[in-house]
């Protein structure tokens, strides 16, 4: 049994490819979480606030040299590009976890033709040679084609626990809860998914927490229209929240601007009324969807209450 290192690719301001309402960085974090949570104690994660590709990072890793470094990605093409598959440094063999791992993402995300590929004109697979650590990098499927995206976002759990069969690690433990729920507004009932807690990380920026699941406001994808959520793992700069306070004649108000996405906020879909509710990002409507006001409760949480209809922004 091996001991898994993950590596989340892109980050650090970087979403990496971006399609159907998904940005990559977001959901190979997604997925190093889950391969975290099913793995335990032989899954380490690299730090997800990092891109190891643009700092350099394995070059300064410190871990043990029998740790097997799988770097997740999702590839970018055109639409009926499908299929994942496992890159190595060219000129190496594959070993057995390479060939494993192939087979699997072979199986659950067909369309390659090469499951295993060599390439050298890649920094990281030069970069852990040079020190000696055993790494590939994997596509888990084309972001850019529906099918792979929702084979990748429904079967989460299952390319989990492939991966990490792949390494013959264990995948005992239960799913106790769910990482995420949608971020949506409520009617003002005192229910605890609509109390806040807004947590300042520097001036103006911050950090937007739920009572109930203790999950963050999210960002997902970083791009006008996606859906905004609230998340269990950390997402690094798509959880920041700008407080971007202004006035209307005699009425304060606040705009929620997303931090990894500068000119996108927090807005309201059919200003909380009809069959839709969920949160979105888009770029300042000068309308009332995306106009809210901060409220403190006695309990030191806050309700942020959509100034038009009256609603609060849930994790529900």
């Amino acid at each position: 049994m091996a001991h898994l290192f993950i590596i989340a690719g892109h980050g650090a301001g970087d979403p990496g490819a971006c399609a159907n309402g998904f940005s990559e960085a977001e959901r190979v974090r997604a997925l190093a979480s889950r391969i975290k949570a099913l793995g335990g104690n032989q899954v380490t994660l690299g730090d997800f606030n990092r891109d190891y590709y643009a700092d350099n990072g394995i070059s300064s890793l410190d871990i043990p040299v029998d740790w097997q470094i799988t770097e997740l990605h999702m590839d970018s093409a055109a639409e009926e590009a499908k299929g994942g598959h496992v890159i190595i440094k060219a000129g190496f063999d594959p070993d057995q976890y390479d060939n494993a791992l192939a087979s699997f993402i072979g199986g659950i995300l067909p369309g390659r033709s090469n499951l295993i590929v060599g390439r050298d004109n890649l920094a990281n697979p030069d970069r852990a040679a040079v020190r000696g650590y055993s790494y590939r990098l994997v596509e888990v499927g084309f972001i850019t084609n529906e099918s792979d995206l929702a084979i990748f976002n429904n079967q989460m759990d299952d390319i989990a626990r492939g991966i990490l069969a792949a390494f013959e690690i264990k995948t005992d433990k239960p799913v106790e809860k769910p990482d995420k729920v949608n971020a949506s507004l409520q009617a003002n009932n005192g229910a605890d998914c609509t109390r806040l807690s807004i947590k300042a990380v520097k001036d103006g920026i911050c950090k937007v927490i739920d009572k109930e699941h203790g999950f963050m406001l999210t960002a997902a994808a970083g791009q006008a229209n996606a859906n905004v959520d609230f998340r269990e793992f950390d997402c690094g700069d798509y959880q920041l929240w700008k407080l971007v306070k202004k006035r209307y004649k005699n009425a304060d108000y606040t705009m929620l601007e997303s931090v990894a996405a500068p000119g996108l906020y927090l807005s309201v879909e059919n200003n909380g009324s009809g069959g839709k509710n969920n949160l979105k990002l888009y770029t300042d409507l000068h309308n009332m969807k995306q106009k809210f006001y901060i409220r403190e409760e006695t309990d030191g949480r806050s309700l942020i209450i959509h100034s038009f209809s009256g609603k609060c922004v849930a994790a529900k």
